[in-house]
């Protein structure tokens, strides 16, 4: 293994290359986010829907499990900020620094551009008019929120909006750390392909110190953001079921109940699917070159005559099915869909 201060003393560069990983993100995010609208129908329209006694009540239950989930969310994506901002400035050199710095800023004009600028046959849409519009408005229109009676300093007079307040303020305002948080997990695995400034060739036994250090560092970075975006996503699958399944506890009518339950399922699987794509585009190539670099390290300390370190075990390495990180690795790729199916299908206290 190398030297722990011979590691710690030098800091980490990445190559402008790397940031193209950026792209396959980008293309999932461009297509899924189309996707709902092009192929679907934003103006499904329940009509008359008779719902159950203390509404009220059911509501209110409802919004908060919503609220829940939603300050859960909040509290993840300001934990991965912090956790990619921290492997920066501690790890990685000006050059790296700087190039993070402008890939995010780039990779967040084109993430709001994307979603303005749609072509003329996909129309914009908010995911309850995936649901439902009219039913939402029946179950949130005429609900109370204290915010909006006067006595709070929020939005006085939106008490004609109900309950549509809470899902329109939250919404809008997860718009932010949602996007920054994702563009951080890609930017933090991405910077795993980092190897040590000024690092010597893999013919001398000073860079065979080196590389052994730089992939040992960048298969933890690997695993650590991989962990961390199933997580993010996962918890993202549960703040998305707590706002769509915000209706359907309050529905009378066993017929609408059960359609809608259907629909519930179909775009919590689809979002599950999507958010799995979306892990697996920056994931797979990012594995795909250490797997290389790996090999080449190898490759090239079975030619040296000096036993600087040891081989490199290829530990993320999703052809070997069977060992534990694999197993581990793919679960964090598709912990977003087994959420999606279990809170859709079967319910969660935080979903139902």
């Amino acid at each position: 293994m190398a030297d722990a201060s011979h590691v710690s003393e030098k800091r980490l560069q990445v190559h402008w290359w790397a940031f193209l990983i950026l792209l396959g993100p980008l293309a999932v995010f461009y297509f899924g986010d189309m996707l709902p609208t092009a192929l679907g129908n934003s103006q499904l329209v329940f009509g008359e829907v008779a719902l159950k006694s203390q509404v009220d009540a059911l509501e209110l239950a409802a919004r908060m499990r919503y609220v829940a989930a939603t300050l859960l969310y909040w509290a993840v994506a300001i934990g991965v900020l912090g956790l990619f901002l921290f492997d920066l400035l501690t790890r990685h050199g000006l050059y790296s620094r700087l190039m993070a710095a402008g890939a995010g800023v780039v990779a967040f004009a084109i993430f709001v551009l994307l979603s303005i600028n749609r072509p003329p046959w996909v129309a914009s849409y908010r995911t309850y008019e995936l649901m439902g519009a009219d039913l939402f408005d029946a179950v949130l229109a005429e609900r109370r929120v204290d915010a909006c009676t006067g006595s709070f300093p929020f939005r006085d007079g939106c008490d004609l909006e109900g309950a549509w307040f809470v899902l329109e303020t939250l919404q809008g305002a997860m718009d932010l750390p949602n996007v920054a948080s994702v563009i951080a997990l890609i930017l933090g695995m991405v910077l795993a392909l980092s190897r040590f400034e000024g690092a010597p060739a893999l013919t001398t036994p000073e860079g065979l110190r080196d590389e052994a250090g730089a992939l040992a560092e960048a298969q933890l970075t690997v695993r650590r953001y991989l962990y961390c975006t199933g997580a993010m996503l996962t918890i993202g699958m549960a703040q998305l079921l707590a706002y769509i399944k915000w209706p359907h506890g309050l529905i009378e009518d066993s017929t609408a109940a059960d359609a809608y339950g259907e629909l519930v399922m179909s775009v919590a699987l689809f979002r599950g699917i999507y958010f799995s794509v979306i892990i697996l585009s920056f994931y797979l190539p990012t594995s795909l070159v250490l797997l290389k670099r790996i090999r080449d390290f190898n490759h090239a300390l079975g030619k040296s005559d000096d036993a600087v370190t040891e081989p490199i075990t290829e530990d993320f390495d999703l052809s070997h099915p069977g060992s534990a990180q694999a197993l581990r690795s793919v679960l964090a790729i598709v912990s977003p869909i087994l959420v999606g199916a279990v809170g859709s299908a079967w319910g969660m206290p935080l979903f139902n």
